[in-house]
């Protein structure tokens, strides 16, 4: 229902931002003309095209990594792009408006890019029995749905809202808006994938370590938090490191590390942290980079952070799993003398 609910928000949203940019080309003026309008729009968009595509060149390698966080994005995205839309018109006419509305343009093209990439992974989860195509089915039944509801409800939401400027259109946008990002951020944290990823191996690594076992799915999702990539790039480890940044001091280390690693595909180093880093994370900190060899797979990278995991957490680890141990062993003695 929260995919529903923001969808229709977007959809509602979409009609003010229409009805804006329309009149900042000039739309209902007499003095306009309709060929400056014409080359404007094309400009929007020609101009959002080629940002989204840049966009795609940067980033497009990392969509499989963090979906949710992506799916997330992609909408918050768009909630920039329409509000962009929607001052466009205040910018005037001319380069100042196609600016504003391309930098708009750009912000809802690359959410359809965004949520375009994530989608196959989300659509993979619900298929559950084997039944991608069915649930694809679905999903665009669902979405055609909405629109056409949308499109009975929008029009009267638009006729009694009036002009595109006025302070209810404004507030009306803002309110539905915030239902956006509110449903969304819901729905999104809803999903629970049963495959790992940077943040969710590093709960696995963690509870084995300090807990002795490993976290469901469920309570992975529970832990997942939509900053936690931010987090994993300020706090590491740094997986994938280049060698040049794992710390090693000369060639001898290095020479020892290998010889340490030999029958692995990966090196690990750790050294203090940097200044920054201890301060935003504690005095304590320790910065560990994993070098991962050309050949290393999935499993290497797994087996890296769980060492990684003992590094960081293994002493804690220990002494909670003996806590708990003892508190078992002098209960049951208890009883027994009871």
């Amino acid at each position: 229902w929260c995919d529903t609910a923001q969808a229709a928000c977007s959809y509602l949203r979409n009609i003010l931002t229409t009805s804006a940019l329309l009149r900042g080309a000039g739309v209902g003026e007499g003095a306009a003309s309709p060929m400056a309008a014409a080359v404007a729009w094309v400009l929007r968009d020609g101009l959002g095209m080629a940002g989204s595509l840049l966009f795609s060149v940067a980033v497009g390698a990392g969509f499989d990594d963090n979906v949710k966080e992506w799916r997330l994005f992609a909408d918050l995205i768009n909630d920039v792009g329409l509000t962009l839309d929607m001052l466009a018109p205040l910018a005037g006419r001319g380069a100042a408006f196609t600016l504003v509305a391309a930098a708009g343009a750009a912000c809802k093209t690359t959410c359809g890019m965004v949520a375009g990439a994530t989608r196959a992974s989300i659509t993979a989860h619900f298929a559950r029995a084997s039944n991608l195509s069915d649930v694809s089915a679905k999903e665009n039944a669902q979405e055609t749905a909405v629109t056409l509801l949308g499109l009975v409800v929008g029009t009267l939401f638009a006729s009694q809202l009036g002009e595109a400027d006025s302070l209810a259109t404004w507030l009306a946008f803002a309110a539905l808006t915030a239902l956006h990002v509110y449903f969304n951020w819901v729905g999104v944290g809803c999903l629970t994938f049963s495959w790992l990823n940077r943040q969710r191996a590093d709960f696995v690594t963690h509870g084995w370590v300090v807990h002795g076992r490993v976290p469901s799915p469920a309570e992975v999702a529970g832990r997942e938090r939509l900053w936690g990539p931010l987090w994993i790039w300020l706090a590491g480890p740094s997986m994938g490191a280049p060698l040049r940044n794992a710390g090693i001091p000369d060639a001898a280390h290095l020479k020892k590390l290998v010889g340490l690693y030999s029958s692995q595909r990966y090196l690990l180093t750790a050294r203090e942290a940097g200044r920054l880093r201890r301060w935003l994370l504690g005095s304590r900190h320790v910065s560990i980079s994993i070098v991962l060899r050309d050949d290393a797979g999935p499993d290497d990278a797994l087996h890296a952070l769980l060492q990684a995991a003992v590094l960081t957490h293994g002493e804690g680890g220990r002494r909670d799993r003996g806590q708990r141990a003892g508190g078992e062993r002098g209960g049951g003695a208890g009883g027994g003398g009871g």
